[in-house]
């Protein structure tokens, strides 16, 4: 039986949210689920803290065989991932 998680990105994805956003993202590994769904539709703009932050999110999640889908990536965040060389790391290429 699949459980999951969802985790809301908001419309900044940046240093100066890094600490919220690391709670939700902790609170999401926390529930032991097995999928955890990233809805990042509304981010307006993604920098390079808010990229290592994903990043930490996506390995973590990994080492507790957990799944991470995204949700609606929006159209800044997969720019701005490209613009930064995430796009691979994020699991962001394929979509």
């Amino acid at each position: 039986m699949e459980n999951k998680v969802s985790v809301s990105c908001g419309s900044q994805v940046t240093i100066q949210q890094a600490e919220a956003l690391k709670q939700r993202f902790l609170n999401a590994l926390n529930k032991q689920s097995n999928l955890c769904y990233v809805n990042a539709s509304k981010v307006e703009k993604l920098d390079t803290a808010g990229a290592q932050l994903l990043y930490a999110f996506i390995r973590q999640a990994e080492t507790m065989s957990i799944e991470v889908r995204w949700q609606h990536p929006s159209s800044a965040l997969l720019a701005d991932a490209k613009l930064l060389g995430m796009q691979q790391a994020l699991q962001l290429n394929n979509l």
